[in-house]
């Protein structure tokens, strides 16, 4: 091969290592911290521990909170979407009425009974007409409540959108010169065996660095805060989400590496192929 070729190669072999684990990083990042679902384990996680912690109030009970579950998912899906510029607008709503009515029943009654309200004196029946009077008033100052308690939040997640677009377009930039660069190491190689061995040696270089750090922080992390003396309401959530954003990228990380294994060792057991052949 002529020498400004291995120039050329060697140049843009620095580069594909230093972009392609800039793309491999932002698409991990993309489907796991920037979604929603990553988020949405955790809701039953944080209810329990509310209901927990409300057990000696009584003031909800685990059958009327868990309907508000897809509540929660939505929310998220819609906070997402707006983060990621799928929508114009942070739009969280409050739940049907057949979800909201019980909880703000039960609220209304703790709230009662703390105050000393002789709501015991009252028949079911009278309670579920009180109740019932004042529910589309409290509706209403919920989700006022909900409606400025949102703008600040969306105000703030505008820098995110932002931050998040720059972020979309360095690894999309990044995929794009990865691919490019695998087309001009073609173009100038034009040999199979050592287009492979080209491919897949700087894809494990690229990708088994990624590889190692995500294992490691993915068991070095969790490790560490069993260690702690933290309450498991607060570790669960947290080595959950941790697993997740990180399980993505070492998966990612694990997917090129095996590939970049798989073109060495075609490529080798094609040379010695060729060899046994012309012996």
């Amino acid at each position: 091969m002529q020498t400004w070729k291995k120039i050329i190669l060697g140049f843009i072999a620095f580069l594909f290592m230093l972009t392609f684990p800039i793309a491999l990083t932002w698409f991990s990042i993309s489907s796991s911290v920037l979604n929603a679902d990553t988020y949405k384990p955790m809701i039953p996680l944080i209810l329990d521990s509310m209901l927990g912690q409300n057990t000696a109030d009584a003031q909800i009970d685990y059958n009327t909170i868990k309907p508000f579950e897809p509540v929660l998912e939505n929310w998220l899906d819609n906070t997402f979407d707006y983060v990621n510029s799928k929508t114009d607008k942070l739009n969280l709503e409050l739940p049907s009425d057949e979800i909201l009515k019980p909880i703000i029943k039960q609220m209304a009654l703790s709230a009662a009974n703390q105050n000393g309200a002789p709501t015991d004196q009252l028949t079911q029946e009278q309670i579920d007409i009180l109740l019932e009077q004042q529910y589309p008033a409290l509706r209403d100052q919920l989700q006022t409540q909900l409606t400025t308690a949102i703008a600040p939040v969306e105000q703030q997640l505008i820098q995110v959108k932002d931050i998040v677009k720059i972020a979309g377009l360095v690894g999309m930039i990044a995929l794009i010169f990865c691919i490019i660069f695998i087309i001009i190491a073609i173009l100038l190689i034009r040999q199979l065996r050592s287009i492979m061995n080209w491919i897949g040696t700087y894809l494990l270089f690229g990708s088994i660095p990624l590889l190692l750090i995500a294992l490691g922080l993915i068991f070095g992390i969790n490790n560490i805060l069993n260690s702690l003396s933290i309450p498991q309401e607060i570790i669960v959530p947290i080595t959950t989400l941790i697993s997740s954003v990180f399980y993505n990228l070492a998966l990612y990380a694990g997917i090129f590496t095996a590939i970049g294994l798989i073109l060495l060792f075609v490529k080798f057991a094609f040379k010695k192929e060729q060899i046994d052949s012309k012996k």
